[in-house]
């Protein structure tokens, strides 16, 4: 799995000149290095004490053989829960620099947690936001996710990265909701989740207006 890994750096930034793998890519059309700088190791997992021995030997010889690549650990599918609990655990007792967090929950819970990354230590391992998602494509839905990108934009300095649910999904054939943009053969149709995401990466604000709850 290492050797997998180690493969893949070398054919996503590699020298064409110099190297097997990065003359694949240059010969599938893409001779200039990908300029990769993140790494995902795990996704979701299940952190048992097997998961964690190899999950720490992988994160750390990726640091150690290319520190340039910046390795983005995992720690669950929940905001709380054993897996979210250990997942930290290793990664602040390892020094892993990112975790990958996921959550999808009700309007609710993004109402009732607007101040859910304040409590988060500023000087630790930092978040990227993998996954989230209200459950559902409505007004209410898309007016809880922008709330939530607030939170996350007020959390900058912890929360480094964000993306959302699933992005496409062909109507009929979906294996997940929400998602972020429907298509068929002959139509693509953006949820106003879409327009949400569209205008908050297109508009950023200068000014924090404090709420209370």
């Amino acid at each position: 799995y290492l050797q997998e890994l180690l493969d893949l750096i070398e054919w996503a930034n590699g020298d064409a000149k110099k190297s097997s793998l990065a003359k694949m890519r240059a010969d599938a059309g893409h001779p200039k290095p990908f300029n990769l700088k993140y790494l995902g190791i795990g996704n979701e997992d299940l952190i048992s004490d097997v998961f964690t021995e190899r999950y720490t030997y992988l994160c750390k010889e990726i640091s150690k053989r290319h520190p340039e690549i910046t390795v983005i650990g995992t720690v669950g599918p929940f905001f709380e829960g054993s897996d979210y609990e250990w997942g930290w655990k290793i990664a602040k007792e390892e020094n892993i620099k990112i975790v990958d967090e996921h959550y999808y929950n009700n309007p609710g819970w993004y109402i009732n947690n607007q101040q859910f990354y304040d409590k988060y230590e500023r000087n630790s391992t930092k978040v990227y936001l993998g996954e989230y998602a209200s459950r559902g494509n409505n007004l209410e839905n898309a007016l809880a996710e922008a709330i939530h990108i607030t939170n996350l934009e007020r959390n900058a300095d912890v929360v480094v990265m964000s993306s959302y649910a699933p992005l496409l999904a062909k109507e009929g054939h979906t294996q997940w909701n929400p998602d972020l943009i429907y298509f068929n053969n002959t139509e693509v149709k953006p949820t106003v989740n879409y327009y949400v995401q569209m205008l908050c990466g297109q508009n950023s604000g200068d000014k924090y207006i404090n709420n209370q709850l």
